[in-house]
Formats: structure tokens, sequence, C-alpha cells
């Protein structure tokens, strides 16, 4: 089973703290993680940074994850380098 971890709106470094507690609980519990961004409207660079963070965290500890995100904000990411 899949442990789901969604935010949605803005994903800012406001709201950064919340998400990675929320991030580490589900990595923790299960083998599966998904990340479900599909709602939100603002991502910012500490976000950014907590999305790289964990894939390489799950990649580490052999968990597989997955990041919904709506193609405009996988276009902008890609766009400066990054694939998640």
């Amino acid at each position: 089973m899949a442990g789901i971890v969604t935010f949605k709106d803005d994903f800012t470094v406001n709201l950064v703290s919340n998400f990675i507690y929320n991030l580490k609980e589900v990595i923790k519990n299960n083998e599966e993680v998904v990340i479900e961004l599909t709602d939100v409207k603002i991502i910012d660079a500490a976000a950014i940074q907590i999305l790289v963070a964990a894939k390489k965290e799950c990649e580490n500890i052999g968990r597989r994850v997955t990041f919904r995100i709506p193609d405009t904000v996988a276009s902008n990411l890609s766009s400066i380098g990054i694939e998640l």
C-alpha cells in the first residue's frame, strides 16, 4: 500500500515544515510514497529542495516514490534541470 502526502494551493517556505513532518512519516511507514501536488498553484525554491531531498531519501532507503505534478510545474522544473 502506498502512503500519500497531498499538498494544495501554495507550497512555499512558510509551509515547508508541515510538509516535512508528514513526508518523513509516510516515508518511514510505507514502501511506496506518492507525493500529490496536482493542486499546487505556487511552488518556491524551498519546496523544490524538499522534493529533491525526498526523492533522494526514498532512493537511498529503497522506497519507490511517485510525484503527481501539474504539467506547468513539471515543465518549469525541467527548464531549470530538475526531473522528479
